[in-house]
């Protein structure tokens, strides 16, 4: 009882989307909270799809579900809203931090304010945020994703928004994107599911609509 009062909450909430990679899963899931300096203070939430068969395998490690319609824009905006951490991270399987990450995204962020913190993806140079590290009071206040997307432009509405809002705050920190499109491999089902040309065509007439 005296270690369970004396145990910190989070500081930092990783929100996993995942859907077809159950070992892929775990091991980002393990990646990640051994690359922590602190794990202890880290929380993950895996989120699933109801229609996913794999996710079953992921159960022992908690998580939330959401229906068959979501996408990764709604498993990454059920995860925030279960998330307890003072940082938001969305998180997927093809993503690998350095040594260290929490400590780094720490010294960035300040918790009393609404922030959105740009990291590098190892291949961008583009000013686009394809990963949302966000402060709990600017998730707060302006949400996480637009739920009208799905999964491409979700990361474009996400940057434009925080630029409009003044929140962004840059840093040199680089956790490497290992998407297919950058390293030249086959897309599986998950990455064909979330690059769906009809969607392309949705999204961005809807990301113009609101952007222009």
């Amino acid at each position: 009882m005296d270690a369970l009062k004396q145990a910190q909450p989070p500081v930092i909430s990783l929100l996993h989307a995942t859907r077809g990679r159950p070992i892929a899963a775990v091991q980002a899931m393990s990646l990640w909270l051994s690359r922590a300096d602190r794990p202890e203070r880290v929380e993950h939430i895996f989120a699933v799809d109801a229609d996913d068969e794999t996710a079953a395998l992921l159960q022992r490690f908690g998580g939330v579900c959401q229906n068959k319609n979501g996408y990764s824009v709604g498993a990454w905006n059920l995860a925030a809203q279960h998330s307890t951490g003072d940082i938001l991270l969305q998180l997927s399987d093809d993503w690998e931090p350095p040594p260290g990450w929490d400590s780094m995204i720490d010294k960035k962020l300040d918790i009393t304010q609404h922030q959105v913190l740009r990291v590098r993806d190892g291949y961008r140079t583009d000013e686009l945020m394809c990963m949302a590290i966000v402060t709990r009071g600017y998730y707060e206040q302006h949400g996480l994703f637009d739920p009208r997307y799905r999964n491409v432009y979700s990361d474009a509405d996400f940057t434009a928004r925080a630029i409009k809002n003044g929140a962004v705050v840059d840093s040199d920190i680089v956790i490497v994107h290992h998407h297919p499109i950058w390293e030249k491999r086959e897309f599986d089902e998950t990455y064909k599911r979330c690059n769906d040309a009809a969607e392309y065509e949705r999204a961005k007439a809807l990301y113009m609509e609101d952007h222009g």
